[in-house]
């Protein structure tokens, strides 16, 4: 067994495109609470968190962010999920690495209800042994570095990887001490993925393959 046994991915753009289906509970919102002015939904970072989204879309209006967060809520956290698919890959790979003993976390800026619904829904939650998401902790929202941390901390991680498509993810990784892993096929730009200098970058969720197993 490889000596780096441990593996924390991120969840958005990482194992999931859930793209399609947070855009079109977006619109809905949208239509009961009008935003300010028109949203280029190209533009938004769905990696990020459902409050620093809401925050610039309402211009930082705490009333109509905190009504277009239930809403969002509502609609999101009881889809059935049949438009957010698991990345070419990603369900046979996950399921090599368990088998073979690499133990697997999920850190996400996805709030816990839809994550724990998701990994569900795709037949991968048994595959991991931590779960941390922005929102664990009432009151006190985690950061990514804080949930990598986290899980280091409590499941006795010395050395591991971190695999995502955000600097946020990088950044984490490299705090941790772990060999860090970007993805370019998520939803951060590629020069924002690479300001950090990940020790490596791939294309595709098979190429971890070849990184870890090796």
């Amino acid at each position: 067994m490889n000596q780096k046994q441990h593996i924390i991915f991120d969840l958005d753009g990482t194992l999931i495109d859930s793209k399609p289906e947070i855009i079109s509970t977006y619109k809905k919102v949208f239509e009961e609470i009008v935003p300010p002015s028109e949203i280029e939904y190209e533009e938004i970072n769905y990696g990020n968190t459902l409050t620093a989204i809401l925050e610039k879309v309402y211009n930082h209006n705490s009333n109509l962010i905190e009504k277009a967060k239930v809403l969002f809520s509502e609609i999101y956290d009881h889809s059935n999920y049949d438009h957010t698919l698991l990345y070419s890959g990603v369900f046979d790979f996950l399921h090599q690495f368990h088998k073979v003993g690499f133990i697997l976390h999920i850190a996400t800026n996805k709030r816990l209800n839809p994550t724990l619904n998701i990994l569900k829904s795709k037949g991968i939650f048994d595959l991991f042994t931590s779960v941390v998401t922005h929102d664990l902790i009432i009151d006190k929202p985690l950061s990514k570095t804080d949930m990598v941390k986290l899980i280091c901390q409590e499941q006795s991680v010395s050395k591991g990887f971190m695999v995502g498509d955000s600097s946020q993810d990088i950044q984490a990784g490299i705090d941790s001490n772990l060999v860090t892993i970007a993805v370019l096929y998520g939803y951060e730009k590629k020069e924002e993925l690479l300001r950090n200098n990940p020790k490596f970058v791939i294309n595709q969720f098979k190429e971890l393959n070849t990184i870890i197993l090796k």
